[in-house]
């Protein structure tokens, strides 16, 4: 009875082993293959290794450990090579140096000359407005007579001329000088008159503009009529009963360069003048 039931425990194992390989046969373990896509991550990764190892070799590592020659240091940069890495890393940061300093001189350049194109529009609105508009006006002097209020010197010019009313109480006529004070071509203006004969500083209780900074000199030139010929005066007659027929200002920057402005005074025609013009 005994032999009968070992006899079959051991018959039961067989056969549970038996059907375990018949079922390993029958469903044998499927193997997982990588994609392309896996393929090329991982070929990717190590070309990144493999530079990236050797950007840090060629920078923390010590010069005598990677001037060694081949055969000590396991196929290592010799010293030709790193004098190459070094001439070109050097050729190129001085090429991109080279090119910052000529964005530099070029913004500086430009933006000088933005500061001189501004100034030149604000000089040219101030001639157009002032010397096209300008006209004799009289004033009562110390000798108690009529003068024209004009004063024409070869570096500063005080003229009154017909201005836009923007107010009543302002009135249709302002007096200006155009002077050179410390470098800038300064315009002052004045609803009263500013009288020559009380001195060329008489720019009191004024209103100051900078027209233009840098300016090394200003001239002006004025045009009179003779005897149906134009002469041009580098200053005007102080005692003459009228104002000039044009007015040119030259304006010399410090850098050398120079711009002209000429413009006619108000009804200064060759056949019409404003007002009465006095033959001297």
């Amino acid at each position: 009875m005994g032999n009968s039931i070992f006899i079959t425990k051991v018959q039961r194992q067989k056969d549970i082993l038996m059907m375990k390989n018949e079922h390993s046969i029958s469903n044998p373990p499927q193997r997982k293959f990588p994609t392309s896509n896996e393929i090329n991550s991982y070929c990717l990764l190590s070309i990144l290794r493999h530079w990236t190892f050797r950007v840090r070799y060629w920078i923390f590592m010590p010069f005598e450990l990677r001037a060694k020659p081949a055969s000590a240091n396991n196929g290592g940069y010799t010293l030709l090579e790193m004098v190459i890495a070094v001439g070109i890393f050097t050729m190129v940061m001085l090429t991109a140096s080279m090119g910052m300093v000529t964005i530099q001189k070029t913004w500086s350049s430009i933006t000088l000359q933005n500061q001189k194109t501004r100034s030149l529009q604000v000089i040219d609105s101030v001639v157009d407005s002032a010397f096209r508009n300008a006209v004799p006006f009289a004033w009562t002097d110390e000798n108690l007579k009529n003068s024209i209020v004009f004063l024409g010197d070869g570096d500063r010019i005080i003229l009154a001329y017909r201005h836009r009313i923007n107010n009543v109480d302002e009135g249709g006529i302002r007096f200006i000088s155009l002077f050179l004070d410390k470098g800038c071509l300064v315009a002052a203006y004045r609803k009263t008159p500013m009288l020559p004969w009380d001195g060329k500083t008489n720019t009191a209780n004024t209103d100051r503009e900078i027209l233009a900074e840098k300016v090394r000199s200003i001239s002006f030139l004025y045009a009179d009529r003779k005897k149906d010929n134009i002469s041009w005066l580098s200053a005007w007659d102080k005692t003459s009963p009228n104002i000039p027929l044009a007015i040119q200002v030259k304006v010399e920057w410090m850098d050398g360069d120079s711009e002209v402005w000429m413009r006619r005074t108000a009804g200064a025609g060759l056949r019409e003048t404003y007002g009465v013009r006095v033959e001297q």
